[in-house]
């Protein structure tokens, strides 16, 4: 059963201002749970690179949060890849903070072929791993964000930082930059 738990501590670069977990800092520790199971599964971002000159893609995220732990919190998140159809994978994820559920999140990538820079088919992959298939940290999958007329705005020239391994801008800036 692909279901993994890790521990994580809310470190001084995740809060903000009033000392508790930024969004940003939520997402990353999210991000870091999905990256460490996926290579314990086999399909690994240095695994797919490597070998198949493949990359997995953030397409979408919703995440529901109930408290935002202070600095130094032990957190526990559970996660698991949930479904697949042609071209999304799903993973959801739960996270504790004393024995008390604080957020959960389901996301969905793509699988990138570098070369090309176009989606791969999931179809016939990892099907051996899709065991958790009615389990549900959310139950929906992620939607795309309707259009919206934003309020305040202001221009943003992403740096080097701001990138990932895909050249893209990670997903934890721009919940920074919202």
């Amino acid at each position: 059963m692909p279901i993994a738990t890790y521990k994580f501590t809310v470190e001084g670069q995740q809060i903000g201002f009033n000392n508790r977990l930024k969004l940003s800092g939520l997402a990353d520790i999210l991000q870091l749970a999905a990256w460490r199971h996926a290579v314990e599964l086999g399909f690994g971002l240095e695994e797919l690179i490597a070998e198949y000159g493949l990359t997995w893609a953030m397409a979408k995220l919703q995440i529901k949060v109930e408290d935002f732990p202070v600095y130094g919190s032990e957190l526990k998140v559970i996660t698991w890849p949930k479904r697949k159809d042609h071209f999304y994978a799903y993973r959801d994820l739960e996270v504790y903070c004393k024995d008390q559920k604080i957020a959960t999140a389901t996301s969905s990538y793509l699988m990138i072929d570098l070369k090309t820079r176009r989606p791969v088919s999931l179809i016939d992959k990892y099907e051996h791993l899709l065991d958790q298939e009615n389990k549900h940290a959310i139950e929906e999958p992620p939607k795309k964000i309707a259009s919206f007329q934003p309020m305040n705005w202001m221009e943003i020239k992403t740096g080097l930082t701001d990138l990932d391994i895909n050249n893209h801008v990670n997903n934890v800036k721009y919940l920074d930059w919202a």
